[in-house]
């Protein structure tokens, strides 16, 4: 489990991780999404109190990618833009 705290200088508005909860190589962390281990992955990214495997980062890509990928075409729309020419005598 990851904790945020506070600076210790009042003035410092920046939050750090707190060491005391930070994990620990005996500690047992899992991937939220998929709840594979530490040693089952190869990268496990640490967040707020959750984290994430590189298989679960690789999963959510392909599902955004798919997703821009087929809104992206919808959307898309050919500029009609002038040519410097053509703007020069509209302007003039």
């Amino acid at each position: 489990m990851v904790s945020w705290m506070r600076s210790s200088n009042p003035r410092k508005k920046s939050l750090r991780l707190n060491p005391d909860i930070m994990a620990r190589p005996t500690q047992l962390t899992m991937c939220s999404f998929c709840g594979k281990s530490h040693s089952e992955v190869r990268k496990l990214i640490a967040g707020p109190q959750v984290y994430i495997c590189d298989s679960c980062v690789l999963v959510c890509k392909s599902v955004l990618d798919k997703e821009f990928k087929s809104t992206g075409k919808a959307s898309a729309k050919k500029l009609n833009l002038l040519r410097p020419k053509e703007l020069k005598s509209i302007l003039d």
